[in-house]
């Protein structure tokens, strides 16, 4: 299995080994639960948690599997504990990130659809400051937003 920049991994179910498969997981799936986890006793209904996902966990694709698996336990995990937790729980779930290291990876691939950081700050703010979202998974390309869940 090969990696790419932005934590992808390559490879499919007969690419993927059961090692590779879990190391997704608990890079994306269980380090978001821990987090939460830690911080579980001190949230209440004024808290708000925002979760990275990505838009594989909405529209995967061949040859990245155990990413697309690991990024789609992310938007599980938000949508569960926004229903388990008194806090506003979101995700959002951007498409490829506008960051040199990922050029750098992909100077072939045509940027005008990669999200810009900004974008994503701007709406972890928004998720963070509105009250009355929860619950939602927000995919993000270039500097557009969308609410899919």
């Amino acid at each position: 299995m090969v990696g790419l920049a932005g934590g992808f991994s390559m490879g499919g179910v007969s690419d993927t080994d059961a090692d590779a498969f879990q190391a997704a997981l608990n890079r994306h799936a269980t380090t978001a639960f821990l987090t939460v986890k830690a911080f579980a006793g001190h949230l209440d209904e004024q808290s708000s948690v925002v979760l990275f996902s990505s838009d594989r966990a909405i529209d995967p694709v061949g040859g990245t599997l155990a990413y697309d698996v690991g990024k789609g336990a992310v938007r599980t995990l938000a949508e569960s504990l926004d229903v388990e937790l008194d806090a506003r729980v979101n995700a959002i779930a951007p498409f490829l990130i506008d960051v040199p290291g990922n050029r750098e990876a992909m100077p072939d691939a045509d940027f005008s659809e990669w999200t810009a950081p900004e974008a994503i700050v701007d709406e972890v703010v928004h998720l963070l400051s509105n009250e009355g979202v929860r619950g939602q998974i927000v995919q993000l390309t270039g500097s557009q937003s969308e609410v899919v869940a």
